[in-house]
């Protein structure tokens, strides 16, 4: 029996700065593998947790790359962006709708 995740095709996405694979169960996934990209990716997810580096060890060339030891650390007590006062009751739904993830309906799976 073949593997479900095997990669039966790759192809280039020069468009979207990253490589497109088809895999034998019929899945299809973009990978991100430009640089910009996966170093906007990288921001976006240190500003989310609250990451700093530390400026001591570490340093950055004329590119913008760091080098040397980069001793970063996730900050306690970072304040999230959108601190709650209370749990969230989400929004009910006239219709009895079924929702499948996020976090807008009252009763979703998500």
């Amino acid at each position: 029996p073949h593997d479900a995740m095997e990669v039966v095709h790759a192809l280039p996405v020069p468009a979207a700065d990253g490589v497109m694979t088809v895999h034998r169960c019929g899945e299809v996934r973009l990978w991100q593998t430009g640089v910009g990209a996966l170093r906007r990716r990288l921001h976006d997810w240190r500003e989310l947790v609250g990451w700093r580096e530390d400026a001591a060890t570490s340093r950055r060339d004329a590119s913008g790359d760091v080098s040397g030891d980069v001793s970063g650390r996730i900050h306690d007590g970072f304040a999230s962006p959108l601190p709650a006062s209370m749990p969230k009751h989400g929004r009910v739904d006239a219709s009895r709708a079924p929702h499948v993830g996020g976090n807008t309906w009252a009763g979703g799976t998500g």
